[in-house]
């Protein structure tokens, strides 16, 4: 739940949208629904199901342990240290680090009594992407930093509290990252002069204190049966604030969390399925509504910078009312088995955890809240969307975008998660790690003409993570006669191809005694393991009016058609020529630039032959694609089209 405290970023819906508009294919290309969508995001689970079970990790030789075979082991480390491994504290072990520059690529794990204490000096955790590497305290297991300049890489970093925990930031700065603090069981947090210490959520019997501390973000967390009536002070100082079960207007609150002579403090607000509040003056610079029961709710409708004179929202399992409030980012959460539809909202973060089920549909996230991301054993579906915010999959979560734009920082798998791109667009290349995998299909509508060599674009490919077995073995493109119906006859374009392909020609469809009008495309990817993952897409062939003869002829000019089409590694062009007249033939590719020159001299009258490499100026190898041959004399001009195939 990373906030980020971009209110920079706020609303750009109009730019949104208009990108959206531009850059997303429609849903009629791809000729998907919803329940094809939820059906293919259950079969990419058993394709990737498999996967799941090889039982690959990273190594462990590099983690330094304290308190293992010492229970009362402490360790002291001054000046410069590199971790490459995981941190684990164990027993009534302590490790200090007294000015050290140090540095981990790894989670930090402290139980039992276990301590980490940090005295001046810098702690950085090296991260690639959000979220990378966490840190856990359980038990009596205690963190301690003073004076501390904290790093996390530029990425966001979490702690997770349990048991009696105890997290201690003084005169301390967050200087590059962001950390989200959750506090479980009786943990608690002590924050004292400390600059972007990040956000809090507590969610059981928690004791949180901020005091002389600037630009954080206190969560409000309402639990199922908590009553709520309160407003909140304005974020650029707050003095003497409670919120706890003991004050006035709250209920059913198991934590307290206190907040003194602290500058900049943003509210969050959590509201939890069975929940009631009325929130008055209150200006939130996120709320979030996590779902929890096993029931289907619609989300409609809700947009990120909301003021509200007295609105209550249309929600079955809940009661929240703002008076007089705005919300500045609207943030989602589903989890346990909630099956949740977000439709026709702008909105800044959304999270699927545990077993639950999201849909977003026409929908715009914005990044303002955070980021959109599948995790545990969750299915989330991206339908005619747009995402301007990092897109990610951990555990065994399943992620499917489909007719949509996917504009943000990070398309990331981890762990064994699964992630599917169909006819979706994105700036940043998708990263797989560890035993995860990303599936990419695109295809979009063919227009083409009938008794021609039509090629067919788009994109097939297979990204494993580097412990995962999984690999493209082969993909086909198949056609059939539209509309569609369940006795669909598919035939095949050009048989099986072996090799993926990235905006390129995928196959050269044959329309030969073909009839114009609508006709279907299937491309299925098959892994080696014989799993299978198809996504259907549709064509309209055309009647070509306006070459009907195979050969171009003025009087005996001629340009005749390459030898063969589709070719690879080389065709022969044959023309002829009335008079003897200087000749030009030239290559183009697809957006008319010219890529070799093949004739340009005097040719006396009659045949001609010439052979072309598929090479350019420079000598080198050309791709896949459609390219055309133009050839040019004093008396005769003709182009026709070619197909390479590599």
């Amino acid at each position: 739940m990373h906030s980020r405290f971009m209110t920079g970023l706020m609303i750009f819906v109009l730019a949104a949208s208009g990108l959206a508009q531009n850059a997303v294919p429609t849903a009629d290309s791809l000729n998907i629904t919803l329940s094809q969508l939820k059906r293919l995001a259950g079969e990419l689970g058993g394709l990737t199901g498999r996967s799941h079970s090889v039982s690959l990790r990273k190594p462990t030789v590099n983690d330094l342990v304290i308190g293992e075979t010492d229970p009362d082991e402490q360790k002291v480390i001054t000046g410069f240290y590199r971790l490459d491994g995981d941190l684990i504290i164990l027993n009534n072990g302590i490790l200090r680090l007294d000015s050290a520059d140090f540095y981990i690529n790894g989670d930090i794990n402290i139980y039992g009594h276990g301590q980490l204490i940090v005295s001046g000096g810098s702690f950085t955790v090296i991260q690639e992407f959000i979220y990378e590497h966490t840190a856990v305290i359980a038990g009596k297991g205690a963190i301690n930093l003073t004076g501390v300049d904290f790093t996390s890489s530029g990425q966001s970093w979490s702690i997770g509290m349990a048991g009696v925990a105890v997290l201690e930031l003084r005169d301390s700065e967050i200087s590059d990252g962001f950390l989200t603090t959750a506090l479980l069981e009786n943990s608690r947090a002590n924050i004292v002069n400390t600059k972007t210490p990040g956000e809090f959520l507590c969610f059981h019997n928690n004791d949180v204190t901020f005091k002389n501390s600037d630009f954080l973000l206190m969560w409000l967390v309402l639990p199922d049966s908590s009553v709520v009536e309160t407003s909140l002070p304005d974020d650029s100082l707050v003095v003497d604030w409670r919120f706890s079960d003991s004050q006035p207007g709250i209920s059913g609150i198991d934590y307290s969390a206190s907040i003194d002579s602290c500058t900049n403090v943003l509210w969050g607000l959590i509201s939890i399925s069975g929940s009631e509040a009325v929130f008055t003056d209150s200006d939130f610079r996120a709320a979030g509504l996590m779902f929890m029961q096993p029931d289907s709710v619609v989300v409609e409708n809700l947009t990120n910078g909301s003021d509200m004179s007295d609105h209550t929202l249309d929600l079955p399992d809940r009661t929240l009312r703002f008076v007089n409030s705005s919300v500045a980012t609207w943030n989602l959460y589903a989890s346990a088995e909630s099956r949740l539809t977000v439709q026709n909202c702008v909105f800044g973060e959304l999270l699927a955890q545990d077993s639950s089920s999201v849909t977003i549909d026409n929908s715009v996230c914005d990044g303002t809240g955070g980021y959109i991301g599948a995790f545990h054993q969750s299915t989330l579906i991206i339908f005619r969307s747009l995402i301007t915010t990092q897109t990610i999959s951990r555990q065994r979560g399943i992620l499917v975008s489909a007719v949509s734009a996917l504009w943000g920082t990070e398309i990331d798998a981890d762990e064994d998660a699964a992630i599917a791109l169909l006819n979706t667009v994105y700036q940043v290349e998708p990263q797989a790690h560890n035993n995860a995998v990303i599936f990419e299909q695109k295809i979009n509508h063919v227009d083409g003409l009938v008794d021609d060599m039509v090629p067919i674009p788009g994109t097939v490919r297979l990204i494993p993570g580097p412990l995962n077995p999984l690999r493209l073995e082969r993909y086909t493109v198949e056609y059939a006669k539209g509309p569609y119906s369940n006795t669909l006859l598919w035939l095949p374009t050009d048989g099986s191809h072996y090799r993926p392909v990235v905006d390129d020609t995928l196959a050269i469809w044959d329309t030969h005694r073909l009839s114009a009008g609508n006709h279907l495309l299937k491309l299925t990817l098959y892994n080696n393991y014989g799993d299978s993952l198809y996504i259907e897409s549709g064509a309209r062939l055309n009647i070509n009016t306006l070459v009907k003869d195979v050969l171009k002829r003025v009087g005996l000019y001629s340009l005749e058609q390459n030898y063969p089409n589709p070719f690879n590694p080389e065709t022969s062009i044959q023309y002829e020529l009335e008079k003897t007249s200087r000749v030009e033939l030239t290559i183009y590719n697809a957006l008319g630039e010219e890529i070799v020159n093949l004739v340009d001299r005097e040719q006396i009258a009659g045949p001609h032959r010439v052979t072309w490499d598929g090479r350019d100026y420079n000598g080198n190898v050309v791709g896949s694609g459609v390219y055309f041959y133009q050839l040019q004399s004093e008396h005769f001009s003709a182009m026709r089209k070619m197909i390479l195939v590599r």
